[in-house]
Formats: structure tokens, sequence, C-alpha cells
């Protein structure tokens, strides 16, 4: 039987750190705008 590995090589980790990074970041940014346009609105 073939032994297969689960860990992701090390490229598709750092990928996947920066796209977190950049998701974390805009979502961020949307929830800064959202709040700022309630206040505004009251």
């Amino acid at each position: 039987m073939e032994k297969q590995s689960t860990s992701e090589p090390k490229e598709a980790r750092v990928t996947w750190l920066q796209l977190e990074a950049w998701i974390r970041e805009h979502v961020q940014t949307w929830i800064q705008q959202v709040l700022e346009e309630e206040v505004t609105e009251f």
C-alpha cells in the first residue's frame, strides 16, 4: 500500500497564508465602512 502525505508543500502554505491575510484586511475594511455608514445614518 502506498503511503500518502497530507502535508501541503511549502509554497501552498505560503499562498494560503497570503490569501488569509488579504481576506482579513479586506473584511476589516468592509466592516469598518459598514459601521461608519451606520453611524452617519442615525
